[in-house]
């Protein structure tokens, strides 16, 4: 065969630098040495333009046809020499006349045809999977494909004819229409054919059919039928990486708005809406809802790449975030307490909804996609589901600190903080009254006895007592609010951070050590919620009374400054030792439990 070529062919010496189109379809290309990379290219004004689609490369011994360029897909394959390349060209007319002389010219012109047409079947198998297989060619066989049935063969390359050409979808993608029967298709068992109806196949008696004008016609089919494939997977290509740039871009644009947003609002402070935290602004409405929930809690999120596409957004978004969240049930009056802001649904078309606690009597429900907020009630609570999800903010990375802690667990919402100082201040005012009113009782209504004065100022004692009391329980109840709130961030945080560790870690302590632990975070923030809080509040408020004491006497008032300090002292050192105990405690509690 390469004697043909070197006979008659005209020698083309070639480098990197010269590729060139392969688009004329009466020339056929044989590689005496190097190599060539075959690629899909769209052709205008005969050059090459856009994306270039690798499709095989060829090696010495190996020839390639060219095809010639259609005005519906002007696709056609641009040939590129790997290295200093030798082709030789030769006008297909040629080869045909050469194949002609003898039985073994036919014989080597045929296996060239097929090679040429097993390279185009890999070529194509590299660029998806392929169905289940219905019905198997082989030589000399014919029979019925049913509708929608797939034909294809064990051997190399097998030629056969169809009833219906028009009704052959080529590897399932183009469909041969306008085409008369008189041709010869070839089938690999690289590829394969669907019948779009029933029609009638038959396979080659003989393996050996290049005398015959059918199989040449077949194969200028075939070769366009190839180019056709090429141009609707180098189309996908293209759609799919436009729409991946589009992403990207608004990806891009939208962290821009957001980060020009952040640095008005800094530059020109303007007045929100003490409810809602707008949070992140994109075109996706469920994660703008998450962003409101996330925003009220101190909770920075981040927008997962391909959040349209995914089945569960809630999950994607805490996977990319680091944030936990858990499912919830709203049973009964639930829009009348405050247990946190939470993500929720309308029932008609489920709609994300931010529902955000609105004066620890209720909630706001918030709809990102209209900017609409509605007050929840009896009225209303049928419009949404009877599910949510609330959101919980992790730790920070680094060791935590108490500080850190504190601030941690501090709620957004500061009623009940005002609560607990407006009740402390009226109870120390409430106590304040009763060395004033003993006061008046010894100075003035005894010695002047004043019956009536002393059955006010004991009215007035009782009903400061019964205030106080009143005042007291109020400012316990918040307290516990407080600590309950406190405590629902903490031990969530906590256990995230615990089931983030590496599994190393869990290696180092044993069961009960590690439960010890866990629970310290607690009994930290219960000292710190609870007894510290009530401390510094009774600390900050007996001022009051020492400095009513000076009023009345200066030196009793240094007497008691001496025995406070004192007390303070002595607790220090107390409590030194029983943290250095208790440490100890601790340790062996764990190892035992």
């Amino acid at each position: 065969m390469e004697n043909i070529f070197l006979k008659k062919g005209k020698k083309l010496e070639l480098d990197v630098s010269k590729p060139f189109l392969a688009n004329d379809s009466n020339l056929v290309w044989y590689i005496a040495s190097g190599s060539v990379n075959l690629s899909g290219t769209k052709v205008v004004g005969g050059e090459p333009v856009g994306k270039i689609q690798d499709f095989t490369t060829l090696n010495k011994g190996q020839a390639f046809f060219g095809i010639r360029l259609r005005d519906y897909q002007s696709l056609c394959f641009l040939a590129s020499p790997q290295e200093e390349t030798v082709l030789y060209v030769l006008s297909l007319e040629e080869l045909k006349a050469w194949g002609e002389v003898n039985s073994e010219n036919a014989k080597s012109l045929d296996e060239f045809v097929r090679d040429w047409v097993t390279v185009l079947y890999k070529g194509l198998e590299q660029e998806g999977t392929y169905p289940e297989i219905d019905h198997i060619a082989r030589v000399g066989w014919s029979g019925n494909i049913e509708k929608n049935h797939i034909l294809s063969t064990k051997h190399s390359v097998i030629w056969f004819e169809a009833s219906n050409p028009n009704a052959l979808l080529f590897n399932d993608l183009i469909e041969l229409s306008q085409i008369d029967a008189d041709f010869l298709l070839p089938i690999s068992r690289y590829g394969f054919i669907r019948a779009s109806e029933d029609l009638q196949i038959a396979a080659e008696q003989e393996e050996v059919s290049v005398h015959k004008a059918e199989l040449w016609k077949g194969l200028s089919v075939f070769n366009d039928l190839v180019m056709a494939v090429q141009l609707v997977l180098l189309n996908r290509e293209v759609d799919t990486e436009r729409e991946r740039l589009i992403r990207k871009h608004r990806i891009e644009d939208e962290e821009m708005a957001s980060m020009l947003e952040k640095a008005t609002a800094i530059l020109s402070p303007r007045k929100v809406d003490p409810l809602i935290f707008h949070g992140s602004q994109t075109k996706n409405t469920f994660f703008n809802t998450c962003s409101v929930v996330a925003s009220y809690l101190n909770i920075t999120l981040v927008l997962p790449p391909n959040l349209d596409k995914t089945s569960d957004p809630l999950d994607e978004i805490s996977r990319y975030s680091s944030v936990r969240y858990r499912e919830i049930g709203l049973e009964g009056a639930w829009y009348e307490n405050d247990g946190g802001p939470f993500l929720g649904f309308l029932k008609k078309g489920s709609v994300p909804i931010a529902f955000l606690p609105y004066k620890s009597t209720g909630y706001i429900a918030f709809n990102t996609e209209t900017q609409e907020k509605v007050r929840v009630s009896e009225s209303n609570k049928s419009d949404y589901r009877n599910f949510g999800y609330m959101l919980y903010k992790p730790l920070p990375i680094n060791n935590i600190t108490i500080k850190e802690i504190f601030k941690f667990s501090i709620s957004r919402d500061k009623t009940d903080y005002i609560r607990i100082l407006l009740m402390a201040l009226s109870v120390t005012l409430l106590g304040m009254l009763a060395p004033v009113l003993t006061a008046k009782l010894f100075d003035s209504i005894i010695p002047n006895a004043a019956k009536n004065q002393l059955g006010y100022v004991a009215f007035g004692l009782g009903m400061a007592a019964v205030g106080a009391f009143l005042f007291d329980l109020t400012k316990s109840v918040a307290l516990m609010r407080v600590e309950s709130k406190m405590d629902q961030k903490l031990q969530a945080a906590v256990w995230d951070r615990l089931l983030n560790l590496p599994t190393t870690f869990f290696r180092k302590f044993t069961a009960g050590d590690l439960s010890m632990r866990s629970l310290s975070m607690g009994r930290i923030r219960q000292l710190l919620s609870g007894a510290a809080l009530s401390s510094i509040l009774a600390c900050v408020f007996s001022t009051l009374n020492l400095l009513l004491l000076f009023y009345y006497s200066p030196s009793l008032a240094w007497i008691a400054i001496f025995v406070v300090l004192l007390q303070v002292g002595v607790n220090i050192i107390v409590g030194r030792i029983q943290v250095s105990k208790q440490k100890e405690l601790l340790a062996f509690s764990g190892k035992t439990a």
